[in-house]
């Protein structure tokens, strides 16, 4: 398989997908499109638009017929993914949007961002059914469990969280450990101020 330019610009790091069968990748970029590529030959089949800014995340319903993509214009929109057509467009999350996720059944859309909350989505009306709101920073990411019944998120306040996929209740919650977790800093001479205070941050002990 050959290296294919494919004339998109990347600085919002997005991240490509594959449809279910394998013979279709999805691509977006900060040019507020989002292309499909034919695997085999390396050629872009197809061009959808309908974000105002760039994107972060596109992925596929498990059986194909969905697209569904994250941006930085706040907003998630679901595709026909045969003939590009907005489906749905999910409006209310207040900060950018990070990554989304999509149940293993394809019916519940999962979406993340600045603002601290998940917000589940029937993927098929595109009505809003949860809005989770118990991270403390942006969160930048999500995935179902295989079986469907749990939701987990990363974030930026340094904590893993469990979710009930279908109540949205909060099973658990892991903190991630930092770098210097338990470090014992007190006896430690020669350290100013502002660098304790980073130490600290980063699971250090005073």
């Amino acid at each position: 398989m050959a290296a294919v330019k494919i004339g998109q610009r990347f600085y919002c790091s997005p991240s490509p997908a594959f449809s279910p069968d394998g013979d279709t990748l999805a691509s977006s970029s900060a040019d507020h499109t989002i292309r499909l590529w034919e695997v085999r030959r390396g050629k872009c089949i197809q061009v959808f638009a309908g974000h105002n800014d760039g994107l972060q995340q596109v992925f596929f319903s498990p059986d194909g017929t969905l697209l569904a993509s994250a941006s930085w214009d706040k907003t998630a929109i679901i595709w026909d993914a045969d003939i590009g057509r907005i489906l749905h467009r999910l409006k209310g999350h207040n900060g950018i949007l990070r990554v989304l996720a999509i149940h293993p059944d394809g019916r519940i859309l999962a979406t993340c961002g600045n603002d601290q909350t998940v917000r589940l989505w029937d993927a098929g009306s595109g009505e809003l059914l949860q809005v989770i709101e118990t991270h403390d920073n942006w969160v930048f990411s999500l995935t179902f469990s295989p079986d469907g019944r749990t939701l987990a998120s990363a974030s930026g306040d340094e904590t893993i969280k469990l979710w009930d996929a279908k109540t949205g209740q909060l099973r658990q919650t892991w903190r991630i450990p930092g770098p210097y977790e338990g470090l014992n800093i007190a006896r430690v001479s020669g350290l100013s101020g502002v660098q304790k205070d980073s130490l600290k941050l980063l699971g250090a002990l005073d």
